[in-house]
């Protein structure tokens, strides 16, 4: 941030936005905040943060990565199981990615966890835009209602026709953001 100049913009996207929303909470100093489908996800009736980082965790060091993306994607967010199942044979180059970085799966439930910067007074003084896609599961765009309800004064946007995966070039989300971050900041109380 003093390389920006004291100051930045962030977007964060999944476990990134929740590190974001801890910057935030953190009082770095951020203008403003975006985030794309922050994944505090409820689930009614499922096991705790707790009990799925620990099973992950043993899952990761059983090195059965693939057991660990499964679990993560059926467990916390609740994609249904035929998705699931049919991920490597559709999208295998999201699955090995997927694979490729199971073993950091339990640092997102320690992220998680702590939904405390859900209400930071400090996160709510900066302008922010929580987005998500409308073809996202309902669990994301859910979490992308309950961030944007939060933090008073945040905006929230459904993408049409985005989902979870950003990797593409993304040309409709780059329009937005630039909107976003070029809009007048309004004066916002100390903190």
């Amino acid at each position: 941030m003093r390389q920006a100049g004291d100051s930045a913009s962030l977007f964060g996207m999944s476990p990134g936005a929740a590190l974001a929303l801890h910057a935030a909470s953190a009082l770095l100093p951020i203008r403003k905040l975006v985030l794309y489908e922050p994944p505090y996800v409820t689930r009614a009736g499922g096991a705790s943060i707790t009990a799925m980082r620990a099973h992950l965790q043993a899952l990761v060091a059983a090195d059965d990565r693939a057991g660990a993306v499964r679990y993560f994607m059926r467990e916390a967010f609740g994609a249904p199981a035929a998705v699931v199942l049919a991920m490597p044979l559709l999208m295998p180059g999201a699955w090995r990615k997927n694979k490729g970085v199971a073993h950091t799966l339990p640092y997102d439930f320690a992220i998680l966890a702590d939904r405390s910067v859900l209400n930071a007074h400090a996160a709510s003084q900066i302008p922010t835009l929580v987005m998500g896609g409308a073809k996202s599961p309902a669990s994301l765009r859910d979490a992308v209602q309950l961030v944007s309800a939060s933090m008073p004064g945040a905006q929230s946007l459904l993408l049409p026709g985005r989902n979870h995966d950003l990797s593409a070039a993304a040309p409709d989300v780059v329009p937005v953001l630039a909107k976003f971050y070029a809009s007048p900041t309004p004066r916002m109380a100390s903190h």
